[in-house]
């Protein structure tokens, strides 16, 4: 049969989604003949909304080529051993319960020596929502230290985070098309980005102006109007002089500024806010004021407000104000300080740094300040030094502008945001109905006592207290702690010139332990030696900057057990332990991650069977904890210390992940996750994998409760004035 005959000799349809570590929530229609993957093609059935182009076709070469790997010459295609040296490439072939066994022996060995503190899993980015139900249900029933995958990878906008306090403060990918300005900062959306490229193609088509502001001349510059090459580094002084000009020239909104900001607070000579504790005897330290009327006044404490009883905030406001202890203070407004941070930030000033010509800075600030602005922010920033203190600057042209909480305005950005039933499944006791019942009461229970009777506790606030409380009891934990006690890295970041700080790292962070700023999630702990690595669809060796270095000089050594959980070889894995071969796309169930580009959520089927003996990623952690919980009593194991101060039964390890039986395939694990997503409102009724494989896809109905929550939405549905209907914001928008 030739080539193109053999195009059309497919025997069955399924849906397909390339869940692998994809921006992108494309849905296609994968073709297969007996065991092998003929084509796939994009579907282009996701409906529109109104006002905007619909979405359709969301799809790129990256997610068509996937069908190519599953027969890529370095597939993992069985479980092997290490039998020479690590790193020497000499392996035998093994069978998955010799492979789960050896691995469980290590692990019950580090539980019983170090805690289960000694037990690490590297998540990685990689997979689907069931994939990272695999993982979570595995770092829980151990109680190990599941290392926060956005910070390996460094996909986290902590400027954007510092300033919202939450980091879905942005709108959909078609929220582009409303656009009038389009600033792409730090991103290249022609080659990262494919599936939505075409809104801000749409958008310029209808009168948008599109800049690129980048140091290279990238493939997205060719589709913009404008391409401002910048030194690298240097974004941070570009906004600021943006921000200057805006305020010299009058551009400013300053109704928005009032309303939206911390711009009018009052501050005292030391550079703290103004509180109510500093004016009363028994003050809070959360209330906060503004200057009105030529005296300070209090702010409210749900939303700001931009006026006291009717009178503006000052935004120049200064003046003096009687303390409680009986002594003056002089107070003035942060807007007025900021006017004078950016005396320094002249467009001549930072062009000599930027290497951009103050006309045309002047030129920027002028559009952002006349058109409805979006900052199309790439995850570039987030891998800069100081890239906090540029996205800063980036979001301060848009508070000064009025640029958020309005169609087409505001960040346009990437994040994951989990779907309810994620939530769920670790607060639940048990498996079904109930149990998931319990667990939305008690979460909303949690959120309305954080609340209280308080006027001041917002539900984000309620939900970010709780997502504090919560992660101390949690066994996520970021990295750097990790890496600087057990990595190697405090060589690195306590060398004397390694940064621009007054101190070193290593005093920041023993400051931090010692106020218990991060209390419960200094893991694994500065005393404890790690033994056992899993490495679940990351390369820590390879994304880890120095990693070879600084982690094979001292980690490695102290490692008792290395495993690599992927579906390919990599650095890591060779010089792991054990290589466990994970199913590929298209040879396991599962369901795209949620992100912020595209609220649907598409399907992917097992279309066919896993090359050689391969297994599902959820297959695979299920076969280890099993074998911890029957070698742990092989041995005459009853119990073992959970880290927490208290003790877990190593039956309960096995128990604990398949929830005593409930859970024991990947569709009735998945299943799960959609069954309590669709009960908390989350999700339509009686969404199921048997309604996802009719229809491919499923639109939530409502946010999340924590998402919602954080973002100012309402948990039981979408903010209804908006029309595309998939809108997050900060507070609530003044103007639309």
């Amino acid at each position: 049969m030739t080539g193109a005959a053999r195009r059309w000799a497919w025997d069955r349809v399924t849906w397909s989604s390339h869940c692998g570590n994809c921006i992108a929530n494309c849905t296609y229609r994968r073709y297969t003949s007996g065991d092998e993957i003929v084509y796939e093609e994009v579907t282009g059935n996701l409906p529109g909304y109104d006002g905007v182009p619909d979405p359709n076709p969301l799809g790129c070469q990256k997610g068509a080529a996937w069908p190519l790997q599953r027969d890529c010459g370095d597939r993992l295609l069985h479980p092997m051993r290490r039998v020479g040296e690590r790193g020497s490439g000499r392996w035998e072939r093994v069978t998955w319960d010799e492979a789960f066994e050896g691995i469980a022996d290590r692990i019950v060995d580090a539980l019983e020596e170090q805690g289960p503190s000694s037990v690490v899993v590297d998540e990685g980015a990689e997979g689907g929502v069931l994939t990272a139900t695999a993982k979570a249900r595995f770092i829980d029933a151990l109680g190990a230290v599941g290392l926060d995958s956005n910070s390996t990878v460094g996909d986290v906008h902590l400027g954007q985070y510092l300033t919202f306090g939450t980091l879905l403060a942005g709108s959909g990918a078609d929220d582009t098309f409303r656009s009038e300005l389009i600033l792409i900062w730090n991103a290249n959306p022609a080659f990262t980005r494919i599936p939505y490229f075409h809104y801000l193609a749409e958008a310029r088509y209808r009168g948008a102006t599109v800049v690129l502001i980048s140091p290279d001349y990238s493939p997205s510059a060719m589709h913009t109007d404008l391409h401002v090459p910048i030194e690298p580094g240097t974004d941070a002084a570009l906004g600021l002089a943006m921000s200057r000009v805006i305020l010299d020239e009058g551009l400013a909104d300053l109704d928005f500024v009032r309303a939206q900001t911390d711009l009018p607070l009052l501050v005292r000579a030391d550079g703290r806010f103004l509180r109510q504790s500093d004016l009363e005897t028994g003050g809070r330290d959360d209330r906060f004021y503004a200057w009105a009327g030529g005296a300070a006044v209090p702010v409210d404490p749900g939303r700001l407000g931009g006026a006291h009883d009717g009178v503006p905030f000052d935004v120049e406001g200064r003046g003096t104000v009687a303390l409680a202890d009986g002594t003056d203070a002089e107070v003035r407004t942060v807007f007025s300080l900021l006017r004078e941070r950016l005396e320094g930030y002249s467009p001549e000033d930072a062009s000599r740094v930027t290497g951009v010509h103050p006309d045309t800075i002047r030129h920027l600030a002028r559009l952002a300040a006349a058109k409805r602005t979006r900052l199309y922010n790439g995850l570039g920033s987030c891998k800069h030094h100081h890239g906090d203190l540029m996205e800063r600057a980036m979001l301060l042209v848009l508070a000064l502008t009025g640029n958020w909480g309005r169609p087409g305005a505001g960040l346009d950005t990437y994040i994951i945001a989990l779907i309810e039933g994620e939530v769920l499944g670790l607060l639940k006791s048990g498996s079904g109905i109930e149990a998931a019942e319990a667990a939305i009461t008690g979460l909303d229970a949690a959120i309305e006592g954080l609340k209280g009777d308080d006027p001041g506790v917002t539900d984000g606030k309620a939900v970010l207290n709780l997502m504090r409380l919560g992660a101390a009891a949690g066994n996520t934990v970021p990295p750097a702690f990790y890496l600087y006690y057990h990595g190697g890295f405090d060589e690195v970041w306590d060398r004397p010139g390694y940064d621009d700080a007054p101190r070193s790292v290593g005093a920041y962070l023993e400051e931090a332990r010692s106020r218990g700023w991060w209390g419960g999630l200094v893991r694994p702990e500065p005393d404890v030696i790690p033994r056992v690595l899993v490495q679940a669809g990351t390369n820590t060796l390879r994304r880890t900057r120095g990693g070879q270095r600084q982690l094979l000089t001292h980690l490695w050594p102290g490692l008792d057990l290395v495993v690599l959980v992927d579906w390919r070889m990599n650095t890591a894995g060779l010089l792991a332990d054990y290589v466990l071969p994970v199913a590929c796309e298209g040879e396991r169930v599962d369901l795209h991650a949620a992100n912020s580009h595209l609220w649907e959520r598409m399907f992917s089927d097992r279309a066919v069977e896993p090359r050689g003996e391969a297994r599902s990623d959820y297959q695979i952690f299920r076969g280890i904890c099993r074998a911890v919980s029957e070698r742990a009593a092989e041995r005459g194991l009853d119990r073992f210390r959970d880290g927490r101060g208290g003790h877990r039964a190593y039956a309960s390890v096995a128990e604990a992940y398949t929830a005593r039986g409930a859970l024991e395939s990947d569709e009735a694990a998945l299943d799960e996750v959609l069954r309590d997503s669709a009960l908390s409102g989350n999700l339509p009724p009686a969404t199921s994998v048997s309604t996802l494989r009719r229809d491919g896809w499923v639109r939530p109905v409502a946010l999340p409760r924590a998402v919602a929550a954080a973002t100012g939405g309402g948990s039981r549905g979408w903010p209804r004035s908006w029309p595309s209907g998939r809108w997050s914001r900060t507070a609530s928008p003044t103007r639309r």
